[in-house]
């Protein structure tokens, strides 16, 4: 199987790095093109009657630091090697954005990280990971982020 384009999820933690250096190295030996594809949630606030999104001026503030965050990143794949990479980021809730960007951007292989949560966590918290290992219907190379 070659891989042409490959997308790297990442939350820019740790398990991330870890995955951005196993997505820069498959790309290098297929020379795919790599998508660093980060989601954040909506800033607000979560009351009783409902969801209030933050302040214009906080939006601003997170969008800022996410590009910035994810210029790095970008900068970083290029010196450990990538032969092309792009960075995206889109806002809402992780799987259902990676999920959307790989129905409108036809992909080969999704590399994520995996924090490693315990099943109990995994239960009460959701696990990114495990949805999109259900739902992409491509290959999905799930990197550990606890050293071994």
């Amino acid at each position: 199987m070659k891989f042409q384009a490959i997308v790297c999820a990442i939350d820019f933690s740790l398990a991330s790095r870890k995955a951005l250096e196993v997505a820069v190295t498959m790309a290098k030996r297929f020379d795919a093109t790599l998508t660093l594809l980060h989601v954040y949630p909506t800033p607000g606030y979560v009351l009783p009657e409902g969801f209030v999104v933050a302040a214009p001026e906080a939006l601003v503030r997170v969008d800022e630091a996410a590009h910035a965050a994810m210029d790095q990143w970008v900068k970083n794949a290029e010196t450990l090697g990538a032969p092309q990479v792009t960075g995206h980021l889109a806002m809402g809730h992780p799987a259902s954005e990676v999920e959307r960007w790989l129905i409108s951007h036809p992909s080969d292989l999704l590399v994520l990280g995996s924090h490693g949560h315990s099943a109990i966590g995994s239960m009460l918290l959701g696990s990114v990971a495990d949805r999109l290992a259900r739902t992409v219907g491509i290959p999905l190379l799930l990197v550990p982020g606890k050293e071994g």
